[in-house]
């Protein structure tokens, strides 16, 4: 919490305590004072009318305390509203951010599983490539190894355009990223 918050949320508070603590010691004066069911005399009479007089100018201050714990109420209310939005605007912001590494860790995981696609195929490549040299041309067994050497330079040949065409998107959404955060 800030030091404006906690000053906000604990005024009006200490504005209340202050009331409450003047009503309950004047309410305890004046019961000590001047115990119920005695006869006041005409004089006593007279000086507690002249207090309650008194005490009537005070019923503008109680109103001040009031305005002040209802200005002080409205103010932590208002503090409070700024703060609740500016943490939503920051978890907004932090969803966005990890929404876009969540993005750039499958484009980078599925430019990966390509590159190991390809590179198993080019491992297989390379164990076919002895096995027909060695084959009789003539054979079945050599049209079966051209066939498949064929089909996986086809397949070598897709996997490396997939893998270049994933590394554009993944540095066209690096670039935009860093343009998002004003990196560039």
């Amino acid at each position: 919490m800030s030091k404006r918050t906690v000053v906000s949320l604990f005024l009006p508070i200490f504005i209340i305590l202050m009331g409450v603590m003047l009503w309950v010691g004047w309410g305890w004066y004046v019961v000590n004072r001047f115990p119920i069911g005695t006869e006041l005399s005409p004089g006593v009479q007279q000086a507690l009318a002249a207090r309650g007089q008194f005490g009537d100018m005070f019923g503008g201050i109680n109103a001040l305390f009031t305005a002040l714990i209802l200005a002080g109420a409205i103010y932590t209310v208002w503090l409070q509203q700024k703060e609740l939005s500016a943490m939503l605007r920051q978890q907004d912001e932090s969803k966005k951010e990890s929404d876009r590494i969540a993005l750039l860790t499958a484009y980078t995981a599925l430019i990966n599983a390509k590159s190991t696609q390809w590179e198993a195929s080019y491992k297989l490549c390379k164990e076919i490539q002895p096995a027909m040299q060695k084959a009789d041309p003539s054979t079945e067994q050599a049209g079966t190894l051209f066939m498949m050497l064929q089909a996986q330079g086809a397949f070598m040949s897709k996997a490396l355009k997939d893998i270049d065409k994933l590394s554009e998107d993944l540095e066209s959404l690096v670039k935009t990223i860093r343009v998002s955060n004003g990196e560039e």
